[in-house]
């Protein structure tokens, strides 16, 4: 305890000097943290269900008629769950905002409609209550929701009292049975209602608008499992000739699916960060050699009194050692803020347990900081103890040995070459942003407003469709079991431009529009 209080003394000393060390620890360890924390959370941690390494994205393909991969029709998914022998169960949902009018002001709520063994595919209990009975999943059966955690305490203040509160949506009741857990992520979902697929739709082969996900039986691989579903759908192809010839299954890891996409952006980002934290290893490096070389007289009266070179070393790894120690600490808790700014800033990642400063990133940290404090210290004093520092003292401070200059130059270019492939990659990413942002589209966007109509399977397709012919320059895309009966056309009054995001079952054939109405054609099939 002594030798670490002699250290403390040391460091109290050249005060400027630690405070520099410390704040560019900080920010490297932080940086480096925060960045940790996310690609944790995001690609590490294992989706927050049972057994989640044997849950899979279940999709329908045909690459023979340009379909890599396509959603699923109801008749199809029942098919797939009679006849395979891979599964313990197959379910699916598709995405269909709601509005509810039961409290004291409309909301829209974010929604699925879930086929029957949603939630027991994926093996989570709910907080509170139950999942739906199997009279619930059927076609006129009692209409129920399960809500999720957010809107439960938004709504309702996290009070078990929900249970039983009637929903209102598009004037129908539907009876809270359920409340799932927060770590239940699916998606950022408010409410599930029973899908209660209508017969004259099990009957369309060709229905398809079911995103399916499998629960695969203990000891399944992914490849057993697509064998045994393609097989399963060239059974049905001779079955079903017309709608069915031609397809097969395309069967994922449900977690690839949900980060694939963001795997190479968080490494890239990764790797700048670390990149970062060598060049502060650097520039600390760089001070302990000019420090220790301020110290070498201190040095020589030391090893002149009896000290060894390994004693010399550990007095120097000790002050090292407790810098690292405050740069570590306030790493953590700059990382802390990072971590809950990237939450907000980045809502569309999709972090089992949400983003947060956990075990594993503290342990990162100290890594981070044992690593930082042996490049930065353990080498320079290794360096600086290796003349002969009894010469030294007699000569008493005639300058520095060509070594330690011959060190610090390797360090500089160590850093500028770090510098300059960071600025690089960072200019390049602001080009492509730039450009990205500056994509002519062809027309004019100022006047153009887009929003979104939902409809259910129940509602009145003619009045609904009579709602996408609205005034004025209108495009949209079809709603649920309804086609426009003619192309999108143009007016010209009034002035402002109207684009309807909308949904459908299945996309309809693409259609060449008119000369005069492209541009706006365009815009309608980007979104």
């Amino acid at each position: 305890m002594t030798h670490w209080k002699l250290a403390l003394r040391s460091l109290t000393r050249r005060k400027a000097f630690t405070a520099v060390v410390v704040a560019i620890l900080a920010l490297g360890i932080g940086a480096n943290t925060a960045v940790f924390s996310v690609v944790d959370a995001v690609l590490l941690k294992p989706l927050p269900f049972p057994d989640s390494d044997r849950l899979v994205n279940v999709l329908e393909a045909s690459p023979s008629k340009s379909e890599p991969e396509s959603l699923i029709a109801p008749a199809r998914l029942a098919d797939w769950n009679r006849l395979n022998h891979t599964f313990d169960g197959i379910a699916a949902s598709y995405a269909e905002n709601v509005t509810d009018t039961s409290g004291a002001e409309p909301e829209r709520l974010a929604g699925r409609r879930v086929s029957p063994g949603y939630f027991r595919v994926f093996g989570t209990r709910p907080l509170h209550g139950r999942t739906f009975t199997p009279d619930e999943d059927v076609a006129g059966g009692p209409a129920s929701a399960v809500i999720g955690y957010a809107f439960w305490t938004r709504r309702y203040h996290q009070s078990p009292a929900a249970i039983g509160r009637r929903l209102i949506v598009q004037g129908a009741g539907y009876t809270i049975v359920g409340i799932m857990p927060k770590d239940f992520q699916t998606a950022n979902i408010d409410v599930w209602i029973p899908a209660q697929t209508p017969p004259f739709l099990m009957r369309i082969r060709e229905a398809r608008f079911y995103s399916g996900v499998g629960r695969m039986k203990p000891g399944v691989s992914i490849a057993q499992a697509h064998d045994d579903l393609a097989r399963v759908q060239r059974q049905l192809g001779e079955q079903f000739p017309q709608t069915d010839k031609g397809w097969s299954a395309l069967v994922r890891s449900l977690k690839e699916v949900r980060v694939g996409d963001y795997r190479k952006t968080l490494l890239f980002v990764f790797g700048a960060v670390a990149m970062l934290l060598l060049i502060a290893v650097a520039n600390i490096a760089g001070l302990m050699l000019t420090q220790l070389q301020q110290r070498e007289r201190e040095m020589a009266i030391r090893s002149s009194i009896g000290a060894t070179r390994t004693q010399i070393l550990g007095a120097v790894m000790r002050e090292i050692l407790l810098m690292a120690a405050a740069g570590v600490a306030l790493g953590c808790a700059l990382a802390v803020w990072l971590v809950e700014a990237a939450g907000k800033m980045f809502p569309t990642l999709l972090a089992p347990g949400g983003f947060q400063l956990g075990w594993r990133a503290l342990a990162f940290a100290a890594a981070a900081g044992v690593g930082a404090a042996t490049l930065c210290g353990l080498l320079p004093a290794w360096q600086a103890t290796r003349a002969n520092l009894s010469a030294i003292l007699a000569q008493a401070g005639r300058g520095g040995s060509g070594g330690r200059h011959q060190w610090q130059r390797g360090l500089v270019a160590g850093q500028v070459a770090l510098t300059v492939l960071l600025l690089a990659s960072a200019g390049l990413m602001l080009r492509s942003y730039y450009n990205l942002a500056h994509v002519d589209l062809g027309f004019d966007p100022s006047r153009t407003v887009t929003f979104h109509m939902g409809a259910a399977w129940n509602e009145d397709r003619t009045r609904i469709g009579q709602m996408q012919e609205a005034q004025g320059s209108t495009n949209s895309s079809a709603l649920p079991a309804w086609r426009p009966p003619v192309s999108p056309t143009s007016c010209r009054r009034p002035p402002l431009r109207c684009v309807i995001r909308s949904r459908w079952w299945r996309r309809p054939a693409p259609r060449r529009p008119a000369k005069s109405t492209r541009a706006n054609a365009v815009l309608a099939g980007a979104i």
